[in-house]
């Protein structure tokens, strides 16, 4: 099992089991930082119904392309075929989003024993948030007999360090989407990262899966989208471990 050679660095404790993360470095716990439930709560999306939100207006640049664009390449490339949509819980009807964007990033890194975590979690109601999480993720483990799960939860006003680590090492993070040109207005959503680089970010929504629907934009912007505003809170979840049979660009 490989693991963050780097970790210490960023001065995030983890967990022996692998279970949540803050950035000691922010001055954030978890206690500090809540969360509405992510796919669980449309009050931005009811607060604009016109699609016009000030916070955001002008701050749509971004573009829909494949797995290279302008001389880059995705750091994690997840085959089509393994690329999940975004459903709806089988007891409330409210979004699977998160659990999508986590069971994406395992595929992509070879963990396949949590190959249908989604579909599992969707027997309970939908939305997330950081803790919830942690408990669906033990339970899962629990009821298929599986080991501690080994991952990391941020929580804090600067995602860039660990989303460049998980790039660079070849991890796919889940990160919060607050807007972009493919939504009316502000949503409480979760996607995937497969590129944090030095100039361009990626976002791999499982609203729109495919391999030609990444949406590219400045590191920039993507973190202004995972924060939703310039005094917001992100949340990221990665996976520790790198199983046997990664995607094709899981190198490290």
């Amino acid at each position: 099992m490989k693991l963050f050679s780097s970790i210490p660095k960023l001065a995030i404790p983890v967990v022996a089991a692998g279970v949540a993360v803050v950035a000691a470095a922010t001055g954030l716990s978890q206690s500090q930082t809540s969360y509405r439930p992510i796919d669980g709560d449309d009050r931005y999306l009811r607060m604009y119904p016109q699609g016009y939100d000030p916070m955001i207006e002008g701050r749509r640049d971004s573009t829909v392309a494949g797995r290279q664009y302008q001389g880059d390449t995705l750091a994690v490339d997840l085959p089509g075929t393994e690329q999940i949509k975004n459903i709806g819980s089988r007891v409330d009807g409210l979004g699977m989003c998160v659990m999508s964007s986590i069971e994406m990033a395992a595929r992509a890194q070879g963990l396949e024993q949590y190959r249908g975590l989604r579909d599992w979690c969707a027997k309970y109601p939908g939305g997330a948030y950081p803790s919830k999480v942690d408990r669906q993720l033990k339970k899962y483990c629990q009821d298929k007999g599986l080991p501690d799960p080994q991952y990391i939860q941020y929580e804090g006003p600067d995602p860039r360090q660990i989303l460049k680590l998980c790039s660079d090492t070849g991890r796919m993070a889940c990160i919060t989407y607050a807007y972009g040109p493919r939504y009316p207005g502000r949503i409480a959503h979760m996607t995937c990262c497969p590129l944090f680089g030095d100039k361009w970010g990626v976002c791999l929504d499982n609203n729109f899966p495919g391999e030609d629907k990444y949406e590219w934009m400045t590191t920039d912007e993507l973190v202004n989208r995972i924060k939703g505003s310039p005094g917001g809170s992100a949340w990221v979840f990665a996976w520790l471990a790198v199983g046997q049979t990664p995607s094709p660009k899981v190198l490290k």
